[in-house]
Formats: structure tokens, C-alpha cells, sequence
């Protein structure tokens, strides 16, 4: 049987619950920006991952969950101004509409 350390064990968890979160991402169906709590707790368990990641291969796991967890952070904010800005648009021309 394979003996883990406890900070083995932590990282496993977080690792699944990270993919668990990013799974969850991929199948909600969410107008932007309303996955960010959810891009936001996987950027928290990244840290945490990485603060716990004893060898260099957890260090790069982790390293990689991070970068792609802000990067969908970032993605997603972008997403929302661009929604924001038809949702916009589109209220101004029906207000121009309805002064003719």
C-alpha cells in the first residue's frame, strides 16, 4: 500500500477539488462574469497547492494551476466589460427607438 504524507495527501485533495472547480467551470452555464467566485476559490487552492508542494513536480503542478486559474480570472473580467458594453449599446438604441 502506498504510504502519503499528510502534505501528500493535502495536496491530492486540493489538486481534485481544483479540478472538481474547473470541471464545474466548463459545464455551467454562467453569463460572464459569474464564474468568478468560482476561478477565484481555484486561484486560492493553486496557492495553498503550491505553498504545500514539497518536490519540483508539485511546485510546477501547482505553479501551472495558478497561472491558468488568473488567466481564466482574466478572461472572465474581460468577458463581462464585453457583455456589459452590448447590454449597454443595445439600452441606448432602445431608448433612441422609443423617443422617434
Amino acid at each position: 500500500m502506498l504510504h502519503l504524507t499528510k502534505f501528500q495527501r493535502v495536496f491530492n485533495w486540493l489538486l481534485a477539488i481544483y479540478c472538481a472547480a474547473f470541471v464545474l467551470y466548463r459545464f455551467n452555464l454562467a453569463a460572464p462574469p459569474n464564474n468568478m467566485p468560482t476561478f477565484i476559490v481555484m486561484a486560492v487552492i493553486a496557492v495553498v497547492a503550491a505553498s504545500l508542494s514539497r518536490t519540483k513536480k508539485k511546485v510546477a503542478v501547482a505553479s501551472l494551476m495558478v497561472v491558468v486559474a488568473l488567466l481564466l480570472i482574466v478572461k472572465e473580467h474581460n468577458d463581462g466589460v464585453a457583455v456589459k458594453s452590448k447590454v449597454d449599446k443595445a439600452r441606448q438604441q432602445s431608448q433612441q427607438l422609443e423617443r422617434r
